[in-house]
């Protein structure tokens, strides 16, 4: 919902599009809510295997006001990249990307419900990554393992506009004191060991790599890996059943696992080892 309510906002005005990365979760998974109910036209740009959308692409992608043609008034963002296996945009991009924008009077919106993973993977803090965002979703159960929870940040003007959006989108809550009681304890206590969670996606990734699997570079706590798309729904189902959780990723075989502040390096072990014999027995 927070990244449907700040795309209504930027996008407001009749006849106004958005550009996403077009295998952004704001493109592919929230079931086009920024066109259906914010009335704006989403115009996906090709995503590099980084998670960043060209520079170059998103200067020809532009759209003035014109009788024939939608007007840019947002582009967003993901931080990190889900589908591109958690990788992190680098500080440089973002100031690059800014001066785009800032020339054209372009919104940028972050969906950065892994922020949290970014900053540290870049050893930064999480205002470092957003400095040049009007706005971010950011997630406090991704990476940190909060309940539930997110958080729009913004201007006091645009927060403003964010509650009547929320408000009018069902998302009004009286109790929402035990979330944000839940949200705090995350940030203050578990955000320093997301640094853990790299590790063991980094020893995940190598380990799978090693079994033979074809596996995207890891940066932060997302791992992808491919199996032959004809056998993943086999794969997966396997995996349950030795008491692995893993889901698909995408239409092709990829197969994706989060490790999180609930595990230990030696379930990782244990992963690997279940991986290994399925791929054997196969």
């Amino acid at each position: 919902m927070s990244n449907l309510i700040a795309m209504m906002i930027h996008g407001q005005k009749l006849f106004s599009e958005i550009m996403v990365g077009d295998v952004s979760h704001t493109s592919c998974f929230e079931v086009g809510n920024a066109s259906i109910v914010g009335r704006a036209l989403l115009r996906q740009l090709p995503t590099n295997d980084d998670g960043t959308i060209d520079v170059a692409v998103i200067k020809r992608s532009i759209q003035t006001p014109n009788v024939h043609n939608t007007t840019t008034r947002c582009l967003v963002l993901e931080n990190t990249h889900n589908a591109k296996g958690g990788r992190v945009l680098p500080l440089a991009y973002l100031q690059e990307v800014a001066d785009v924008c800032r020339e054209h009077n372009i919104k940028m919106h972050c969906d950065g419900a892994r922020i949290w993973n970014a900053a540290v993977a870049l050893g930064v803090e999480p205002k470092e990554l957003l400095v040049h965002f009007d706005t971010a979703s950011v997630c406090m159960s991704k990476g940190l393992g909060a309940p539930l929870g997110s958080v729009l940040v913004g201007s006091a003007e645009f927060i403003g506009e964010a509650r009547r959006a929320r408000k009018m989108l069902g998302g009004g809550m009286r109790q929402a004191g035990v979330i944000a009681a839940a949200c705090l304890y995350t940030l203050k206590n578990l955000y320093t060991r997301i640094a853990d969670d790299h590790l063991m996606a980094k020893t995940l990734a190598e380990g799978i790599a090693e079994i033979g699997l074809p596996v995207l570079p890891v940066e932060t706590n997302i791992v992808i890996w491919q199996v032959n798309p004809a056998d993943r729904a086999a794969f997966i189902e396997k995996c349950t059943e030795r008491g692995l959780k893993v889901i698909a990723m995408g239409p092709l075989g990829n197969v994706r696992a989060i490790p999180h502040y609930g595990n230990t390096m030696e379930e990782v072990k244990t992963a690997l080892e279940i991986i290994r014999a399925i791929v054997i027995a196969e």
